[in-house]
């Protein structure tokens, strides 16, 4: 019983160190790596972001999740003492790496070993887990490729040896490439730990369900991590792959072929509802940036006309003082100065007014729209391979052989349809977010643009308040109807 307990203790102490050893190592990579990256001149946003991709996301999430293990098991073992510097001799853990840890109790015991709580960790931060290593996973092929084709760069080759020499003394990590695969290994070490601590848990144990539920939980997580990254790999193959004219002839006989097959199909397969339900919105959002894209650049040329115009009147109305001075003075010179503080309008006003439209209102949505060319594409190669797919799944039921074609054009088929199926509800909530973000920024550019109108009109106010435009248009009306009245009066205007 107590050799029982001491292996039990061993595992949990392995647990925790190994994590706190993990966060610890990328730490080092977002703050030694990615935080002087954009110091390096040959790495651009684009190439930082593909490398690194979510690590400030990982640390965020082990380094709660720590928090919590250490506290599931603070009655039987915490870690004590940290370290500054890896000694040559010191003592190495599974990952390679060592520290100074001591338990909680001098002695061994059962009852204290009952009320420790590791399942239900690890049940509670799964889906969490899943999510953000799922994320830096996806792309790791693409990542790791990119890695070493920009350390032939001598530049970049510098930038990493200092790093690395500053990284040398807090982990036995020798590179960035050793550092960055760490998340996979992480992961994956997890099932192999909850089933060393389920060897040396009682049947009876309060924490053994859960463990064991935590395990089933993991091993389901990470197929689905492997699933999701093969599919990103193949959807990626899929939609960048450009054709040949041998693939067009074969295309053509496939085409006709399954044309023949359509005729031929009887119980085609139901189409998924969550994947019609998706396009849909997909069409739906797309067709309204393009509406609101056009408005917005409808106002810009609505605005310039306006000004443009405005500016002609203005000056049309100190020509027609120039040529006949009326028994008004006052109001000509009115006229006069509020024609002079409008002459900026058009040069420098507007111009940066509709700078601003375009930078912070056009530009992002045409940028979303542009986003939506590869989702489009991939819905595109979706629907040629659907044929494929349900032929498939027909001489399946019939217990058909299946050629290698077929089944490879229906894999590419579900891979499709599982990327597009979690990928375009992560499209919509962006584009919401982004559309949301513009027309505040366009609204906030409006209100700054009609601020600037109402100090060009304080100029010829006697009262520094600038009237409301309801006020305007009411006082306009007023006066206006006496002057019709007055002008009406007139013999020639009016003969009757």
């Amino acid at each position: 019983e107590r050799k029982r307990l001491f292996t039990r203790l061993q595992t949990i102490k392995e647990l925790i160190d190994t994590e706190a050893f993990f966060t610890r190592d990328m730490n080092i990579v977002e703050e030694i790596y990615k935080g002087t990256a954009e110091a390096c001149p040959r790495l651009d946003d684009q190439t930082i972001k593909l490398i690194f991709r979510n690590t400030d996301e990982i640390i965020r999430f082990h380094s709660n999740f720590l928090a919590e293990l250490k506290a599931g098991v603070s009655n039987i073992y915490t870690p004590k003492g940290h370290r500054t510097q890896l000694p040559k001799e010191s003592a190495n853990l599974p990952d390679g790496t060592s520290a100074v840890t001591t338990t909680a109790t001098g002695h061994l015991s059962d009852e204290r070993d009952r009320q420790s709580s590791v399942g239900p960790v690890f049940i509670r931060n799964l889906e969490k887990m899943k999510e953000v290593h799922e994320a830096f996973l996806k792309n790791s092929d693409h990542a790791a490729k990119r890695l070493i084709q920009i350390q032939e760069d001598p530049t970049v080759k510098v930038w990493l040896d200092e790093c690395n020499a500053v990284a040398r003394d807090l982990t036995k990590a020798w590179n960035l490439d050793s550092l960055l695969i760490k998340p996979m290994q992480r992961i994956t070490k997890y099932p192999t730990l909850l089933v060393q601590l389920l060897h040396e848990t009682p049947a009876d144990h309060p924490d053994r369900p859960f463990l064991e539920s935590a395990k089933v939980g993991l091993e389901h997580a990470i197929e689905e991590i492997n699933k999701t990254k093969r599919n990103f790999e193949l959807v990626g193959q899929i939609v960048s792959r450009k054709r040949k004219d041998s693939d067009v002839r074969a295309g053509l006989a496939r085409a006709f072929g399954k044309r023949v097959d359509k005729l031929q199909a009887t119980h085609k397969p139901a189409e998924d509802p969550e994947y019609l339900k998706l396009h849909e919105r997909f069409g739906d959002d797309y067709l309204r940036l393009q509406v609101v894209l056009r408005d917005v650049e409808f106002y810009t040329r609505q605005v310039t006309e306006y000004v443009h115009e405005f500016l002609q009147y203005l000056s049309s109305m100190e020509l027609v003082m120039r040529l006949q001075p009326s028994p008004h003075p006052e109001i000509e010179s009115k006229w006069v100065r509020f024609n002079v503080s409008m002459r900026d309008i058009e040069k420098v006003a507007l111009e940066d007014h509709l700078s601003k439209v375009r930078k912070q209102v056009i530009e992002p949505f045409e940028l979303v729209i542009k986003s939506y060319g590869n989702p489009s594409l991939a819905m595109k190669k979706r629907g040629k391979r659907r044929i494929d797919y349900e032929k498939s799944v027909q001489l399946k039921k019939s217990g058909k052989k299946i050629d290698k074609q077929l089944s490879e054009c229906a894999e590419q088929y579900e891979a499709l349809n599982e990327a597009l199926k979690k990928e375009l509800p992560v499209l919509s909530a962006l584009t919401e977010k982004v559309g949301k973000i513009c027309l505040a920024n366009f609204v906030n550019i409006q209100t700054q643009w009609f601020a600037i109108w109402k100090e060009k009109v304080k100029v010829v106010l006697d009262n520094p308040e600038v009237p409301e435009i309801a006020d305007i248009v009411s006082t306009f009306q007023r006066d206006y109807s006496f002057q019709d009245e007055q002008i009406n009066t007139i013999g020639i205007v009016n003969p009757a």
